[in-house]
């Protein structure tokens, strides 16, 4: 916060006697006495509008981020063995969001992603199948959830076999961001 500043106000006052009657016989002297000054000293102290403290760069699994209209977090992450063949290899995330906000809310695999330690991002896949797990989170936004309503599901990333995922990111189109350290 920056420290206080101090204004000082100097102000001149005439010494005006009987504004309202007229000529008294003190305006007739010469050896009027010179009109005196006053000092008024003010302190103002700058201060900005209170702030909410920025979001920790990243969260421990099973830490909640309070976003705009919801309140998500990432409570296990799972990752699936490829075999000495595959390149690629999917690995999982279960979530769970619950409606804080005063309107419904749609829920989706898109605003998701999860991310190497080089930055490399690997966005929730596109599709989903009868092999992966259970409950599944909802996937495409066609449902709506009220306020007050949870719901807590898994959502599935393509990953290359090597490296192995450092964290798990939401990222929506209103600019929230949280991101999961794994």
């Amino acid at each position: 916060m920056p420290a206080p500043r101090r204004v000082i106000v100097l102000l001149v006052l005439p010494l005006v006697l009987g504004a309202c009657s007229g000529p008294s016989a003190d305006d007739a002297t010469p050896n009027a006495s010179p009109a005196p000054t006053v000092t008024v000293t003010a302190t103002a102290t700058v201060t900005s509008a209170p702030q909410a403290p920025a979001p920790p760069d990243t969260l421990a699994l099973n830490k909640w981020a309070q976003l705009e209209a919801m309140k998500t977090r990432v409570t296990k992450y799972s990752k699936a063995d490829a075999s000495s063949s595959d390149d690629e290899r999917t690995v999982s995330a279960l979530v769970e969001s619950c409606v804080t906000g005063d309107e419904p809310v749609s829920l989706s695999w898109d605003p998701w992603s999860a991310f190497t330690a080089d930055g490399s991002r690997f966005p929730a896949l596109g599709s989903t199948y009868g092999d992966y797990p259970k409950p599944e989170y909802p996937f495409a936004g066609d449902e709506t959830y009220k306020p007050g309503e949870c719901v807590k599901g898994w959502i599935v990333f393509s990953s290359p076999k090597t490296p192995r995922m450092t964290s798990i990111r939401y990222s929506n189109d209103a600019g929230e961001v949280a991101t999961w350290t794994l």
